[in-house]
């Protein structure tokens, strides 16, 4: 399980135990969203009102993008596109509109 914090961090829980077994840092605001990469992939996306959307190693808690995007946002979704391909859907807050960005590995556009 996931949960994005006010502190800035994102954490994995244990399903049963709800022990956090991993915690990522990096976010400086708000972490209003967060999701598994697509496909059962070991990444984490996620959305923070610091303006960024990151893309981290479960593994090993590292962020391996950091994507600006001028405002807060607000919700993000991954979906593979092909192999090593993926679309980021972000919502950002108050627009009521998505962007998406494809390319090798993840983008924003």
């Amino acid at each position: 399980m996931l949960s994005g914090s006010f502190d800035g961090t994102v954490r994995v829980h244990g399903l049963k135990s709800g022990k956090m077994l991993k915690e990522m840092r990096g976010h400086t605001s708000y972490v209003n969203d967060a999701a598994w990469g697509p496909d059962g992939s070991s990444t984490l996306i996620s959305a923070s009102s610091d303006s960024t959307v990151r893309v981290w190693d479960a593994k090993t808690c590292e962020c391996l993008q950091a994507f600006r995007c001028g405002v807060a946002v607000c919700v993000v979704t991954a979906r593979g596109v092909d192999s090593g391909t993926y679309a980021l859907d972000v919502g950002q807050q108050g627009s009521g509109k998505s962007r998406q960005g494809d390319g090798t590995g993840y983008g924003i556009s």
